[in-house]
């Protein structure tokens, strides 16, 4: 049995734009997986999309 995947990544800013924290959040199981915590400037770096774990 094959079951869909229901994972969305969110991304949360934190203190004014300051920091943004990224998840995964799987919404059937009710379930949210850390993924990345970075400065904005980190972020918009863009680096992170190509880790394994994105």
């Amino acid at each position: 049995m094959t079951k869909m995947l229901s994972l969305f990544n969110s991304t949360f800013n934190i203190k004014g734009n300051k920091y943004r924290l990224i998840l995964d959040i799987d919404y059937e199981e009710q379930v949210a997986y850390f993924k990345y915590f970075l400065t904005h400037a980190e972020y918009d770096r863009e680096q992170w999309k190509n880790d394994f774990y994105y």
